[in-house]
């Protein structure tokens, strides 16, 4: 039987909330808990949609998954045999338009 943690175990998520707090200061409170599951996710390879409101937190669904690779293949010693990416690589595409016209759909909600 193979023993060998997965990011959905207890150690897995201890993982990400301890490279979290290592490696992004600025987040005192750390990840919000709408973000764990799908971060998991990613780390696991599995596909996540998640749609929620602008500011809400969702580039911590790309970024912490390549700061957990970077810090496990920096660090392995330091962490359970998670199974982790030696050079991560994340692609971002960003709809400026439409985050365009979600401002201003935002800008006349506000008066």
């Amino acid at each position: 039987m193979d023993t060998t943690p997965l990011w959905k175990d207890p150690e897995g998520l201890q993982t990400i909330k301890i490279v979290v707090t290592k490696r992004i200061k600025a987040w005192k409170d750390g990840l919000h808990s709408f973000q764990e599951q799908p971060i998991i996710y990613i780390l696991n390879g599995e596909d996540v949609l998640l749609s929620t409101v602008t500011g809400n937190g969702k580039s911590a669904l790309f970024s912490v998954p390549i700061l957990c690779h970077l810090e496990l293949g920096q660090y392995p010693e330091e962490y359970p045999l998670l199974p982790a990416r030696k050079h991560p690589v994340g692609l971002v595409i960003m709809l400026t338009k439409g985050l365009a016209c979600n401002m201003r759909n935002l800008e006349f909600g506000w008066g």
